[in-house]
């Protein structure tokens, strides 16, 4: 086995060592997790990542779960569509404002929304170019649609949240906003309160970590049945 090879497989280790911890409940893996992907897709003017190292990274094609266009609004048990007229008479379905990588389901109490990572296909999977997959704006924030790629959860994960470093000025404020409080949707514990007050709460879960969770998920799922990876991984 070749030097590159090792650092490959050690890599693939702790990928599978810290989803496998972050599956028992240990969220903050998804620091290491960040790390890990970094050292794997991360390409820049000094310094290239290690699938470009090994030659595969240009042709790579990702399992992509991403949600775009969504219009189920997920909150706890319940699903809402909210539908609208145009002034044609054309009735269309309002986006949710939920897209992304991760999913809404409803905690054991059945009332508290949890946001979490599928890590599965969802149903309208496609496979895209690892450029597209690595940059594009897919996930849908509290500060608006389209505001975060994987590239930049990672990112901000791996360099200033505690990963590889810690920046003393900490994540920026779209980043910790989005960690925090996701897509933004609230909601109360009182079933029979309509009125949005002091009593809504955030989502349960820490979107960003999950979002980590599934974009290790969808990289597994890509490395484990490429064929050029397979094939490099054999001389290697």
């Amino acid at each position: 086995m070749s030097r590159i090879g090792d650092q490959f497989r050690r890599q693939l280790k702790y990928l599978e060592t810290s989803s496998q911890l972050f599956d028992h409940g240990d969220t903050d893996e998804a620091i290491r997790l960040a790390v890990t992907l970094r050292v794997l897709l991360h390409d820049t003017y000094k310094s290239h990542s290690l699938l470009t190292q090994m030659g595969v990274k240009s042709g790579l094609q990702v399992l992509d779960t991403a949600i775009r266009g969504g219009t189920e609004i997920y909150a706890g048990g319940i699903v809402v569509q909210l539908e609208y007229e145009t002034e044609d008479g054309t009735r269309h379905l309002a986006p949710s404002g939920q897209d992304g990588l991760t999913e809404i389901i409803p905690a054991e109490d059945h009332m508290s929304p949890v946001i979490v990572a599928p890590k599965r296909l969802r149903g309208h999977e496609q496979y895209v170019d690892v450029d597209t997959w690595w940059t594009e704006n897919v996930i849908d924030s509290a500060n608006g649609p389209k505001t975060f790629s994987r590239r930049r959860v990672v990112l901000v994960m791996a360099n200033k949240d505690g990963g590889a470093h810690v920046d003393p000025t900490g994540p920026d404020a779209d980043y910790l906003t989005f960690a925090e409080r996701g897509y933004g949707e609230t909601y109360s514990t009182e079933s029979s309160d309509l009125i949005r007050d002091t009593g809504y709460l955030p989502f349960n879960g820490n979107a960003a970590a999950e979002t980590v969770r599934q974009i290790a998920w969808e990289l597994t799922e890509t490395l484990a049945a490429d064929p050029a990876v397979i094939g490099w991984l054999s001389l290697n």
